[in-house]
């Protein structure tokens, strides 16, 4: 008897190491930056999702569901992950009509431009994100070479290795992954031009035998599920080929009833600016990503019974994630502004930051007018003759340490972060005033001599910006 229980015990314990570990190693990331669509869906409670979007990195940096909430109250959710193939866009819907009844789905096209991944790390975002099931075997065994099949159904034969490359988020999962409705846009502008001669071609090319069954299967399982579907294209790169499939899925569509938005074509239509609009040659930021997504939240509206869920407690999830989005969207207009005082007003306009203004060395005989700038901070005429580190929080003066203090203070930003202030070149002569702010152990001031403002993102948990002044 006794032997049994020791047994029986020695398996418990072996079975909570196992799922610990597991849920370590295990592949987290579908849109990069330890960002995952999937955990978000299996975070959201049952049938809230009215919209969904699915389809590759073009759709996570091309969809923004967090303005159709801001404008509208649609409760969307972006389902994309990078590089989504065809078999990976129909069962992942699959995988969200399990617990999801949305009234209208969303399909990028990009899609028709491959079969297969170029990058072995996004079969792995497609293949290993969602929870074990017959649809997830599934997928595996329509995608996978057979002699493969069995490692991507039991993962461990792939995540056991990824001990190299662990990441504090594979112990403690980011927030977005529990409230995100999207993935965390990019305000970076980079170049991006028209894909001209795909533009102008409208020869129909006749549909691979792949395509017409992905097209085909999407449409049956919306008459199955009873939702409307839409077919769009993000502007990108395209060749002529490129175009001639999207070409052939249009007539699909229309042969279908199902609308087709090709906003390759019709850019211009949507005020997209090549010069603003990219974060590079191929994929919208968030700026494009805005315009996209609300010309197609307005052809919703009109056109599908989509309600306004804003103020209903059971969306706080939608809530809490256009806090984060319109967080992303002040960190990159603050980390972009044009001088130091525009900086400063920006950020003492800000909510949800923590950051830390210090005055050092020889700031006082800046050419910039450093005073005024302390006076936007609040900081009197005593205190700027004193120099030293300021910290802020939640809008207000929490502490100071002038630069004559042996005092070590430290902030407890949340459960892993924190910063620590103090002087170290008076605890050490070889110290330079870029570690008397620290984040976490490591240095982040910016400046020797002048002003350094470091800006820490209370809801998204990370340093926004470091600036230096002088």
């Amino acid at each position: 008897m006794k032997k049994a229980l020791r047994c029986i015990a020695f398996l418990i314990v072996m079975f909570f190491v196992i799922r610990t570990t597991y849920d370590v190693l295990s592949w987290k990331d579908t849109a990069e930056k330890y960002v995952s669509s999937t955990k978000q869906l299996y975070a959201t409670d049952d049938n809230l999702m009215d919209v969904v979007f699915l389809g590759s990195s073009h759709c996570y940096c091309g969809i923004a569901p967090d303005v159709l909430w801001g404008n509208y109250g649609m409760a969307a959710f972006n389902m994309a992950t990078s590089g989504q193939d065809k078999l990976s866009t129909y069962h992942l819907l699959k995988e969200v009509l399990k617990a999801q009844s949305p009234k209208v789905v969303c399909v990028e096209m990009w899609g028709l431009t491959f079969d297969e991944h170029a990058v072995q790390g996004n079969v792995y975002r497609n293949m290993l994100a969602m929870k074990l099931s017959q649809n997830s075997i599934s997928l595996v065994r329509e995608y996978v070479d057979e002699g493969m099949q069995l490692d991507y159904i039991l993962r461990w034969p792939i995540v056991h290795t990824r001990y190299k490359e662990l990441d504090k988020y594979d112990f403690v999962q980011n927030d977005i992954n529990v409230y995100g409705r999207d993935v965390p846009m990019s305000y970076r502008v980079g170049w991006a031009s028209e894909s001209t001669e795909a533009i102008v071609c409208d020869e129909i090319g006749d549909l691979t035998d792949t395509n017409r069954e992905w097209l085909e299967n999407l449409y049956q399982l919306s008459i199955e599920e009873e939702f409307q579907l839409v077919f769009f294209m993000t502007p990108t790169q395209l060749t002529v080929e490129n175009q001639m499939q999207v070409n052939a899925a249009k007539e699909f569509a229309k042969e279908n009833n199902i609308a087709f938005f090709d906003f390759n074509k019709n850019a211009k239509m949507v005020g997209i600016d090549y010069a603003q609009d990219f974060f590079d040659a191929s994929h919208l930021n968030g700026y494009g990503a805005a315009k996209i997504t609300d010309y197609l939240g307005k052809y919703i509206l009109d056109n599908y019974p989509v309600d306004d869920h804003r103020g209903e407690e059971s969306y706080y999830q939608w809530d809490e994630s256009y806090v984060y989005y319109e967080q992303t969207k002040k960190a990159h207009e603050l980390d972009n502004a044009a001088s130091a005082e525009e900086f400063a007003r920006k950020l003492k306009e800000m909510n949800n930051v923590t950051y830390l203004v210090s005055l050092e060395g020889t700031y006082d005989e800046s050419t910039l007018d450093m005073k005024g700038i302390a006076e936007i901070f609040g900081i009197g005429d005593e205190e700027y003759e004193a120099g030293g580190t300021f910290l802020y929080s939640d809008g207000k003066l929490k502490h100071i340490i002038d630069n004559d203090s042996k005092e070590i203070y430290i902030h407890e930003l949340n459960e892993y972060d924190s910063f620590k202030i103090q002087n170290m070149n008076l605890v050490n002569p070889n110290a330079t005033s870029l570690e008397d702010t620290m984040l976490n152990m490591k240095p982040v001031g910016a400046v020797y001599n002048g002003l350094s403002i470091v800006v820490y993102d209370d809801v998204r948990k990370m340093l926004i910006s470091q600036k230096g002044y002088y």
